[in-house]
């Protein structure tokens, strides 16, 4: 196990978005990784979790819609393979999510499905979708719209959210979650769009690594004493929920 306990890990299987929100940096700033994740590098990123016996939540996401992915399946399914007791989250905006994809994706592993309706969508397939799911299946759905989206600036990459950076707020996502990108960089936070604070490369270090290494470990006792204008993009966000909860908003 790792300590402080991993127990969220957000991997991007894809960097593309059918959707360009205004609360969402993919409306004003251009994706610095593109294309898919390669295989092999999920592959080793799964090898490394298991050796770690992670049994935590993953979700493949990182501003993306991971049903754009040509083999989203198979990302679900080698997660599964690699980590049977793991909790796999599907985000999804559902745009694409029809009622046989979603059966499908449950067979394959999936545990929970966060979609989410975005601005502006109209012929909305989850709609049509929802009324087709049985009750067990909707008590694994959350189902929400953009309007109960808790928003934040995405370390500073938009205009939402309260009015001001939350300096000196304690910040503790670092502590238990981690990003990482189509490329295999690990970032500390989803927040940052920008990959400001890149600490490691599952590609040529192990995830045990560089979860422990000297820039995460110090990256986390600056934000657990407040200490968030030290830090960039910290020093531009304005998030306050920062604490573990089991969905994100």
């Amino acid at each position: 196990m790792l300590s402080p306990q991993l127990k969220m890990i957000e991997i991007e299987i894809n960097h593309h978005c059918n959707r360009a929100c205004s609360y969402c940096p993919n409306s004003t700033s251009q994706r610095i990784e593109k294309g898919e994740m390669d295989r092999d590098l999920f592959t080793k990123l799964m090898h490394q979790l298991s050796d770690v016996n992670y049994r935590g939540q993953i979700s493949y996401e990182f501003y993306n819609e991971p049903m754009l992915a040509k083999n989203y399946r198979w990302f679900v399914q080698t997660t599964r393979e690699f980590l049977p007791y793991v909790t796999i989250d599907f985000y999804t905006n559902g745009t694409l999510l029809t009622i046989d994809r979603f059966r499908e994706l449950i067979n394959d592993g999936v545990n929970r499905f966060i979609v989410t309706k975005h601005e502006g969508v109209e012929n909305y397939v989850f709609d049509k979708t929802y009324l087709e799911l049985t009750e067990n299946e909707k008590m694994m759905t959350q189902f929400k719209s953009f309007t109960d989206l808790k928003l934040t600036n995405r370390g500073g990459a938009v205009d939402a959210g309260p009015p001001s950076p939350a300096n000196l707020t304690p910040c503790f996502i670092p502590e238990f979650l981690i990003t990482v990108t189509v490329k295999g960089n690990v970032l500390p936070c989803f927040e940052d769009f920008h990959q400001e604070n890149i600490m490691g490369n599952v590609g040529t270090e192990h995830i045990r690594d560089i979860w422990h290494n000297e820039k995460f470990n110090y990256f986390r006792k600056q934000l657990r004493q407040g200490l968030r204008h030290t830090l960039s993009p910290c020093n531009k966000c304005n998030r306050v929920q920062v604490c573990y909860d089991n969905t994100k908003s």
